[in-house]
């Protein structure tokens, strides 16, 4: 399942959300997202009619995607450089022991 599908079960038949429920479902508060929308920095596009603010659910779909993209892109850490250090030499050293006694 995709975000959109899981935010079309959550909000059935919703072509847009209050900004109240787009916050809950980015897991911040509606100060914090007022805030940002003050300051022009809010992540999504706003809808704005007479005084209220929305958002598309296919907009906030899009931006949990790309947040999940960039979230398993920095999860493959590259290797390490430099010379290991005593602990992590030691636990290499244990591996190769377990292994050698096992065999």
């Amino acid at each position: 399942m995709n975000n959109n599908d899981l935010l079309q079960m959550r909000f059935p038949n919703r072509i847009r959300l209050t900004l109240a429920e787009a916050c809950q479902a980015l897991g911040i508060s509606t100060a914090t997202a007022h805030n940002h929308i003050s300051a022009d920095r809010f992540v999504l596009p706003i809808l704005r009619e007479s005084n209220r603010c929305y958002i598309h659910v296919r907009a906030l779909a899009e931006y949990l995607d790309r947040l999940e993209a960039v979230s398993l892109e920095k999860s493959a850490k590259p290797a390490k450089r430099g010379r290991p250090t005593k602990a992590e030499q030691k636990a290499r050293e244990a591996r190769e022991a377990t292994k050698k006694a096992n065999n």
